[in-house]
């Protein structure tokens, strides 16, 4: 049995919230503040992801172990099959490598 790639995808997270993941060439992005302000988070499960429920008061509660209605925005296909994607400090660019190369993309987008 011979194993090709990932399972599971490589990602990167900036500390405003900002998510980019490689799955195999395409480059996906997603922001979780954009859940917003009317949300309550509670951590029941931590491995797991996020999911919401409306409680009495009609505010949104946000428990670990389901997803999150988030949009998810495609930013492209990379010309490499990427082993690894990390934001810089500034939150300006990402990096992602593989097959002993490198690109440098704007995270801005």
């Amino acid at each position: 049995m011979v194993k090709i790639g990932r399972e599971e995808p490589i990602a990167s997270m900036d500390n405003s919230g900002k998510i980019i993941w490689a799955k195999h060439n395409e480059i996906q992005t997603i922001n979780i503040k954009s859940v917003g302000a009317d949300h309550e988070v509670w951590t029941l499960k931590p491995i797991y992801m996020l999911c919401y429920v409306n409680n009495e008061m009609g505010k949104k509660s946000i428990f670990y172990s389901e997803r999150l209605p988030l949009a998810v925005k495609e930013l492209g296909t990379c010309d490499l099959y990427p082993q690894s994607l990390k934001h810089n400090p500034n939150r300006r660019y990402v990096v992602v490598c593989g097959d002993g190369e490198y690109i440098i993309y704007t995270a801005l987008a």
